[in-house]
């Protein structure tokens, strides 16, 4: 067995390629033959029937009445649309931004007038993809022996040029303004662009802040984690995403959330 580590390394995850997968399948459609005479015929229609209902289900998941449940939400939650749900904690009363900057880039972004700005904050964000992206608002109460650290974002957006922004945003708090939710919070700095050059966009790996950042949450993809790591005697971070998030939806995948009864 020592050597899956090694292959791990070299290929990625053994489910990915190994022939479990496969066998499960065949069990499937072994179980799926109705006709024995002409098994393989029989066969090759079943499977083709099979295919069609799951991206019949995939596009109108409304049609599949044993998985189908009806969409409650957290108890206090509030729908932004498109998929995106902000959840409790939340503070009970407006406090007022004392940080300056972050004062300073919601007048900007938000076309706010000068003076004091009070909001309520909200810790958490469910994800259209299922994941919970949370905050230090969030995780400010938690013991560090349970802490989950799910607070890293990646964001993206288009310029004026129509040209994708990508950042990584280390999440403070949400919060509501115009009928929009929004996220604050820190962002790291562009990547290396030797590094991801050299790593063929694999490798985005940064050394440290790179501003505030006010956003729609809309424009938040996923979340994901910054690892500490030495570079050329430099202590940078570099990114990490979980695969396979661009067609988790179609599986209906919803990461559990279990600080829902603690709210």
């Amino acid at each position: 067995m020592i050597h899956l580590a090694f292959e791990a390394i070299r290929r990625g995850p053994q489910g990915y390629y190994a022939q479990w997968t496969m066998e499960r399948m065949i069990g499937l459609l072994g179980a799926e033959i109705c006709q024995p005479s002409n098994p393989y015929a029989n066969l090759s229609i079943r499977a083709l029937l099979l295919a069609q209902v799951n991206a019949l289900y995939a596009m109108a998941p409304h049609l599949d009445r044993k998985s189908r449940k009806a969409e409650t939400l957290p108890r206090y939650a509030v729908d932004c649309g498109a998929g995106y749900v902000l959840l409790r904690r939340r503070d009970r009363r407006p406090i007022t931004v004392q940080n300056k900057v972050y004062a300073r880039a919601m007048r900007k972004q938000l076309d706010l007038p000068r003076g004091a700005i009070e909001l309520k904050r909200w810790a958490r964000v469910r994800l259209p993809n299922g994941q919970i992206a949370r905050s230090v608002f969030a995780e400010e109460h938690i013991s560090r022996r349970n802490i989950r650290v799910a607070r890293m974002v990646k964001v993206e957006w288009e310029d004026d040029e129509g040209q994708t922004v990508t950042k990584i945003v280390e999440i403070d708090y949400y919060f509501q303004a115009k009928g929009t939710a929004f996220g604050v919070g820190n962002m790291w700095s562009d990547p290396d662009p030797e590094l991801l050059r050299d790593s063929y966009g694999t490798v985005w790996s940064s050394s440290g802040s790179g501003g505030v950042l006010v956003f729609e949450i809309h424009y938040i993809k996923a979340v994901v984690a910054m690892v500490p790591w030495l570079v050329n005697g430099r202590e940078e971070s570099f990114l990490v995403e979980k695969p396979g998030l661009d067609i988790v939806t179609l599986s209906g995948y919803e990461e559990e959330d279990l600080e829902a009864e603690e709210q």
